[in-house]
């Protein structure tokens, strides 16, 4: 009976019903409590469900059993990063790196943690230690890069943001709004529907970098028909649950828009364009979507102006010159509509401040 239940929970797990299969390794370890591999898929499928707690306690177990114990240590690290309980977690990574140096994934849990608590210093030497095992690491290059002040990207890596946002999709909604006071959403609402003309007849609307969809919410009741695009499978899982998208794509933004058939009354960018540093080509892009009177609504990350068009920063984002967005704006031949100085979020207890811009198309 045991291995049939296991056999049960294997093939449900297999096919991502992850209750399903929890039920039954449930029934393997009251039979065998210590039984391996029902403990880890266990507790593998309590992170797939977002059941973190019962996660960590999986990976305790699997710990105090002296079953892989390196990678139990290293998903418990990953979900208390998660969570923001910032000081456990890298007790986790801290383990794992003094046992094993070599363990590339450990290294940048490290390099993202201290980046988090404000320790950037901390945070380059582990990068640094990525790059000395992988000298082509792309995350470690890319953020060296950022936290060292060498605007040497246009762009962000696509492997880095899905690495983010892969880890950040469960507690993001949680983080932005509640712990960062995130705003972004609500702010390009109001702004689009002081500024525009169409407000409540937008036909198709197009949610570049959609993430959880938290813009999609605000702009739904406006637009009879939703495309979000995302980069991050994760997010979209979430945007999903939501159901307010008539479709969802997985892809790069300007992939999504070189490819795409349908033109749009709106394509809004809400706080998506802070991973690109030159947006010439996706301004073109856009507007090669658009219908006639249609509109570009877009946030950004608020840049000083001193001739220098963009800046990456040391959180890994770029930030934009309101000159540099004018310039755009003016060799696309769009019209100017509005803008506005807005604080995006806060980040370590300081301001973010930003711009929210609307462009138009005759």
């Amino acid at each position: 009976m045991l291995n049939q239940y296991y056999e049960q929970g294997l093939a449900a797990f297999c096919a991502r019903e992850f209750e399903r299969a929890i039920s039954f390794f449930q029934e393997v370890l009251r039979v065998e409590s210590c039984h391996l591999e029902a403990t880890r898929l266990m507790a593998w499928a309590c992170i797939e469900l977002g059941w973190y707690e019962e996660a960590v306690r999986g990976c305790d177990k699997l710990i105090a059993l002296n079953y892989q114990v390196m990678t139990a240590l290293y998903n418990k690290g990953v979900v208390l990063l998660g969570q923001m309980r910032l000081l456990e977690a890298k007790i986790c990574f801290e383990k794992i790196d003094s046992h094993d140096p070599n363990y590339i994934n450990a290294q940048i849990n490290l390099a993202v943690l201290h980046l988090k608590l404000g320790n950037n210093k901390k945070s380059v030497f582990y990068y640094q230690k990525v790059l000395s095992i992988l000298p082509g690491h792309e995350h470690a290059n890319y953020m060296i890069a950022a936290l060292t002040g060498k605007n040497i990207f246009k762009k962000t890596p696509k492997e880095f943001i899905q690495q983010l946002y892969a880890a950040y999709a469960a507690n993001y909604e949680y983080d932005m709004l509640g712990q960062l006071n995130y705003r972004v959403p609500e702010l390009l609402k109001n702004f689009f529907l002081k500024h525009s003309m169409l407000k409540n007849n937008l036909k198709s609307v197009l949610d570049l970098g959609c993430g959880t969809g938290l813009a999609g919410q605000c702009f739904k009741p406006f637009a009879k028909e939703l495309i979000g695009v995302d980069l991050s499978l994760e997010m979209l899982q979430k945007s999903k649950e939501k159901n307010i998208y008539e479709e969802l794509h997985c892809m790069q933004m300007e992939q999504y828009l070189l490819t795409c058939n349908k033109k749009f009354d709106l394509v809004y960018a809400s706080d998506s364009l802070i991973y690109t540093g030159d947006l010439s080509h996706l301004f073109s892009l856009v507007q090669a979507v658009l219908l006639p009177k249609s509109y570009f609504l877009f946030s950004v990350e608020a840049k000083e102006e001193n001739n220098i068009s963009y800046r990456l920063n040391e959180t890994g984002r770029f930030s934009h010159e309101l000159s540099y967005l004018g310039d755009l704006a003016k060799k696309a031949a769009w019209e100017w509509l509005a803008r506005d100085s807005v604080v995006l979020r806060t980040q370590h207890d300081e301001s973010v401040q930003g711009f929210l811009v609307l462009l138009g198309r005759d």
